[in-house]
């Protein structure tokens, strides 16, 4: 798990995000914190998850988010 002020304040944002997800049903995520998932699965998702098709469908949605620009 990272640490430091920066990841600190990163791990808020990405809490209050998921909140706001339940209530709603939609992830809004700033850029740097989709980043931050994005470069974290890349380099740390457990090869054997992808043997599990509900993440596998979970971590490809991700992978596939639009930005509402």
């Amino acid at each position: 798990m990272p640490r430091g002020l920066d990841n600190f304040r990163t791990m808020s944002r990405l809490s209050k995000a998921f909140e706001k997800a339940d209530a709603s049903g939609l992830l809004e995520l700033e850029e740097v914190d989709y980043k931050f998932i994005k470069d974290d699965l890349e380099k740390n998702i457990p090869s054997t998850w992808g043997m599990n098709q509900n993440i596998m469908k979970a971590v490809e949605s991700f992978l596939d988010a639009k930005s509402e620009e």
